[in-house]
C-alpha cells in the first residue's frame, strides 16, 4: 500500500472539505448546521483515514487461529495468571497487575485525564520492542482537550496512533467499525471497545475477557479506589459488540473469565 506524503494528505483533505462545503451551500442546507464544527469533523475523519492506513493494515488477520486475552483493570483481573501460547492485549494500567506478571503484547490507552499521568511514563518504557502500544485520540478538537495524550509520549513509547468516533454532536451515537484501517474506532465510553475492534481485526480463534467487570467496585491494582465506569451503558455496548462480532466474525468465540456484569452475555468461565 502506497504511503501518502503529508502534502498529498493535506491536498486531499482540503479538496473534499471544499467540495462538501460547496454542496451544502448549493443545496441550501445551512439551517441548523454548525458549519465550523461540520468542517472540522470532515477534516478529522479524512485525517483519521490516513492515520489508520499507517496504523492498522499490517495487523489484519495476524493472529489467525490464535487465542487472545483482553486484560482490563477490573478487580477480577487480579485472579488471572497468564495462559500459555496466547496473545495478551492490555488496556490502561492493566500491565501493572500482579507486579507486571502478565506479559502484554499490545496495550491501548486513549485518555490522558484522571490517573493516566501516574503511570504513563512507566508504560512508555514497558517491554520495548516486545509490546506494541496504541495511544488513541478521542476529543482533541471537540471538547475536553486535556484528555489528549501528548505526542511526546507517543514518540517516546513508539506508539501507534488511532482515533475514536467519540464526538460532542447532537444526535451522535458511536458505532463499531469493521474497517478500522480507514474509519475511527467505536468508543462507547470505554477503552476496551477500541481494543476489541482491533482484536477482531486480527482474527483470532478465541477472545478471553479478563478484568472486564463492568462494576464500580474498584480496580485490580487498588480495590478501594472507586471505578467511575457507567456499568449500564458499558454492558449495553458489550451486547452490541456481541451482535457486531456475530455478523462480521461468526467464527470467533468470545469467553468471559470470572464475569460479573457480563455474566450470561458471552460464554462464561470461572477460575
Amino acid at each position: 500500500m502506497r504511503e501518502f506524503s503529508e502534502q498529498e494528505q493535506s491536498n486531499i483533505i482540503n479538496k473534499y472539505t471544499a467540495e462538501i462545503a460547496k454542496i451544502i451551500k448549493e443545496k441550501k442546507i445551512m439551517a441548523n448546521i454548525d458549519v465550523v464544527k461540520l468542517n472540522r469533523l470532515i477534516q478529522t475523519n479524512l485525517s483519521t483515514c490516513f492515520m489508520h492506513l499507517q496504523t492498522f493494515p499490517k495487523f489484519k488477520g495476524i493472529h489467525e487461529g490464535r487465542d487472545v486475552v483482553l486484560v482490563a483493570s477490573g478487580v477480577t483481573g487480579d485472579k488471572y495468571y497468564p495462559m500459555k501460547d496466547v496473545i495478551h492485549v492490555g488496556v490502561n494500567r492493566s500491565f501493572q497487575i500482579g507486579n507486571y506478571r502478565i506479559p502484554m503484547d499490545y496495550i491501548f490507552i486513549q485518555d490522558y485525564s484522571g490517573k493516566t499521568k501516574e503511570y504513563i511514563d512507566d508504560l512508555d518504557n514497558y517491554r520495548p520492542g516486545k509490546c506494541q502500544k496504541f495511544y488513541g485520540l478521542t476529543t482533541e478538537w471537540s471538547y475536553e482537550p486535556e484528555r489528549t495524550i501528548p505526542e511526546s509520549h507517543a514518540i517516546k513509547a513508539k506508539a501507534l496512533r488511532y482515533r475514536t468516533d467519540w464526538a460532542k454532536i447532537d444526535g451522535f451515537e458511536p458505532q463499531f467499525t469493521y474497517d478500522i484501517s480507514t474509519q475511527p474506532l467505536g468508543c462507547f465510553g470505554s477503552i476496551v471497545f477500541p481494543a476489541l475492534q482491533f482484536i477482531l481485526w486480527t482474527h483470532p480463534k478465541r477472545i478471553y475477557l479478563v478484568g472486564c467487570d463492568c462494576t464500580t467496585s474498584g480496580y485490580s491494582y487498588d480495590k478501594n479506589d472507586k471505578n467511575f465506569l457507567l456499568p449500564d451503558r458499558v454492558i449495553a455496548a458489550y451486547k452490541k459488540l456481541k451482535d457486531f462480532a456475530n455478523k462480521y466474525y461468526p467464527d470467533i468465540q468470545i469467553i468471559s473469565i470470572n464475569p460479573i456484569g457480563l455474566k450470561g452475555i458471552f460464554k462464561d468461565i470461572n477460575i
